[in-house]
């Protein structure tokens, strides 16, 4: 019998308190199963032990809690790769960074379209965030509305995802191949000229690309990003 997915959360956190309080405070109001794991992965300055603390000081009331203190900086894409090889382990997961907050039924979409289209190899994951604004050409995006609450975009999503362990091994394979991204067709200029080297998206794109991969994005958006003022989000491009 076919196994349902139980992902795991992943938080990632490195040097803001305030804003790791807010996505422990939102996800308070989440309805997920009893049993459900969330792990806390921090990226370790040296200087950023008060985030530690915030972390071993939550609370989380469905399931196991972990918070993993990386032992030396890793930079934000090899901090989201490391998170997703926890796939491996857990068989699939649903990663925010922390300057975001999530609706109370993320986890419960996420895991619905994690089941429903884990058999899809066109597929490369789910979103959480619903995409209003395309970066390619600086313009507003609307989705149209048919009889479904979600629709495909070969657009990754960083802003709250859900990946299957299939999805992320796949995903790996391709990235261990070390892409040239400027050589690859039809990726935006702004993807290969602009985004910075840190950014683990660009990457994702690429493969998405190359593949013909889409992503899954609700009609209505499941996390809410505030843009916080952090290290990548600032990095030279």
């Amino acid at each position: 019998m076919d196994q349902k997915l139980k992902p795991v959360i992943i938080i990632v956190a490195f040097n803001r308190i305030h804003t790791l309080q807010r996505i422990l405070n939102s996800l308070d109001m989440a309805f997920c199963p009893q049993g459900t794991k969330l792990i806390i992965s921090i990226d370790n300055n040296g200087k950023n032990h008060e985030v530690a603390k915030v972390a071993n000081k939550y609370k989380w009331n469905h399931g196991e809690k972990e918070v993993i203190y990386h032992q030396e900086r890793l930079g934000l894409r090899k901090h989201i790769n490391a998170c997703g090889d926890l796939s491996y382990q857990y068989g699939s997961f649903v990663l925010i960074e922390d300057d975001q907050v999530v609706s109370p039924y993320f986890y419960k979409f996420a895991q619905e379209a994690l089941n429903y289209y884990k058999d899809s190899p066109e597929i490369a994951g789910i979103s959480l965030y619903n995409l209003t604004y395309t970066e390619a050409s600086k313009l507003p995006f609307i989705p149209l509305h048919a009889d479904s609450d979600i629709y495909i975009a070969q657009v990754p999503c960083s802003l709250g995802m859900a990946l299957s362990a299939d999805q992320w091994d796949r995903f790996k394979k391709w990235f261990a191949l070390n892409p040239e991204l400027k050589d690859i067709k039809g990726l935006p200029l702004i993807v290969t000229q602009f985004w910075a080297e840190s950014y683990w998206n660009k990457y994702m794109y690429g493969y998405m690309v190359v593949r013909n991969k889409y992503f899954i994005y609700p009609q209505i958006s499941y996390v809410s990003n505030f843009n916080d003022r952090g290290e990548e989000m600032y990095a030279k491009r």
